[in-house]
């Protein structure tokens, strides 16, 4: 049985602060921000299904920036 999946988009939600890159000498003070986009996610999604519900970041080129 084939297994198909469908995503969309149902917040875009932003990072507080002037963007990745000011995260470049500090980039563990970047999961604050992190950590709130994903508890703002987490309310999309219903209590019992969260283990079994994928949720993606997106990010812009800044991102490589702090890898």
């Amino acid at each position: 049985m084939d297994t198909f999946l469908v995503f969309y988009e149902v917040d875009l939600l932003s990072i507080t602060g002037s963007g990745l890159t000011s995260y470049e000498d500090n980039p563990s003070a970047l999961a604050g921000s992190l950590i709130t986009c994903l508890d703002e996610a987490r309310t999309h999604v219903p209590g019992d299904a969260r283990k079994n519900t994928p949720i993606f970041l997106g990010a812009t080129a800044g991102m490589r920036m702090l890898q």
